[in-house]
């Protein structure tokens, strides 16, 4: 124990011994900061480091990029969104910054501030997320950056990601794996000063015990990275545009919109097919389709209200088109069925008024018969005629009601298979 409180105590006089090691920092820290220009790009770099054996061309600086997804936070297909927990890494080499560690006590490395404006210790390349939400100067914490004795600064900084993502998959929707391309790259500088390169293979999923994510409802599948040139403008012609293309796909938990809305208007189709069964003379065969169609249609809100108002269908809402047209289908058979098991032979097409006078009409022409005897055998045949064709329309409308107790449930079980199967 002695002895551990013996080395103890020789550390800390060794720092605090005015040639210790904390002086050593100091002393690193002013020579390399010296007549620095935190604004100024390293241009020595550019017009001599770069330059390959085989071509005078400058290539500008390389910039090692590397994305840790952490965890998805939040996919928001309505506004066009994500906001992905990363930590994001740049790595790049400053020759004014080399030094040699032997003049230095051995000291291999030294610790900077950067990204904070007004109060940045070293020039950093501007990498920006191209399509951004929200700029990574907010979105990222600024932590110091690591120099090591031949210039290379590594800077890695949590935070989130915040792109405006141009969302493809989205049509088969909730069976989706949606697809966001994020582009990085510098947006003042162009190949000719900065040129981002994949460190690392570009990315990294999880390495934490907090990483990744459960009872979430999208989930980060697959990334891939793409190297891409945008050609030069006109008015430089001799400067492309190098940027990298983080290609991410998210699987989406359907099971949850299969419980709680797909499954939910198949079984309201099926109460709505049960008014086929009723009685057309009671009151409660047209109450219980209109309750149906109504809970569809409540269902289809909660659902529309998650999606982009587009122009492109996706497979809910093509599933839940048809679903109500299913949930109207009763409506309308059941008006017919009701119509005809009520009505006469007159009345069967005619507006009510017009029924209403030809019956008018009909009792004072009989008024005007003078053979009373002719008049009530005539009436008494226009009874039974009367009578005859309301039972007929009666026949035709149970003969509606059994067709479609069987045909449209069939024609419906064989779109939900087929619409399952094609997913």
């Amino acid at each position: 124990m002695q002895a551990e409180i013996d080395n103890t105590d020789a550390i800390v006089n060794d720092i605090l011994r005015p040639n210790g090691n904390a002086n050593i920092v100091d002393k690193l820290r002013s020579d390399l900061l010296h007549n620095y220009e935190t604004e100024s790009y390293p241009w020595n770099y550019a017009w001599y480091a770069s330059r390959t054996n085989t071509s005078d061309i400058r290539r500008g600086l390389p910039v090692g990029v590397n994305i840790n997804f952490h965890k998805v936070l939040d996919v928001n297909i309505k506004d066009t969104t994500m906001d992905l927990l990363v930590w994001f890494r740049l790595e790049w080499n400053d020759p004014r910054l080399e030094w040699n560690p032997d003049d230095y006590d051995g000291l291999d490395r030294a610790f900077f501030t950067l990204g904070i404006p007004d109060d940045t210790d070293l020039w950093y390349p501007d990498i920006l997320l191209w399509n951004q939400e929200e700029q990574l100067g907010d979105s990222l914490y600024n932590t110091k950056a690591s120099v090591t004795p031949d210039g290379t600064v590594y800077w890695s900084r949590p935070g989130h990601l915040k792109p405006s993502c141009k969302f493809f998959g989205l049509t088969k929707f909730p069976f989706d794996n949606l697809e966001c391309t994020m582009e990085f790259g510098s947006w003042t500088h162009s190949g000719l000063y900065i040129r981002p390169y994949l460190m690392s293979g570009g990315y990294n999923l999880g390495g934490s015990e907090t990483a990744g994510q459960t009872f979430g409802e999208v989930e980060l599948v697959n990334v891939t990275v793409e190297e891409f040139i945008y050609p030069p403008f006109p008015v430089a012609p001799d400067e492309d545009w190098p940027v990298l293309l983080y290609h991410t796909v998210f699987t989406r938990a359907w099971q949850t919109y299969v419980r709680g809305f797909i499954i939910l208007q198949m079984l309201l189709n099926v109460i709505g097919f049960l008014c086929f069964w009723l009685p057309p003379e009671g009151g409660e065969r047209m109450g219980l389709a209109v309750t149906a169609l109504l809970a569809a249609v409540a269902a289809e809100i909660v659902i529309v209200e998650q999606l982009p108002r587009a122009s492109s269908f996706t497979w809910i809402s093509k599933f839940s088109l048809v679903s109500l047209i299913y949930a109207v289908i009763p409506i309308i058979e059941s008006a017919i069925v009701i119509h005809l098991h009520d009505c006469d032979a007159e009345s069967l097409f005619a507006p009510r008024f017009w029924v209403m006078w030809r019956k008018n009409k009909a009792t004072q022409n009989r008024h005007l018969e003078s053979q009373e005897e002719f008049h009530d055998a005539s009436e008494t045949m226009n009874r039974i005629d009367g009578s005859n064709q309301k039972e007929r329309w009666r026949r035709i409308a149970v003969m509606i009601d059994d067709t479609s107790r069987f045909l449209i449930p069939s024609i419906y079980s064989i779109f939900c298979v087929v619409v399952f199967f094609l997913k």
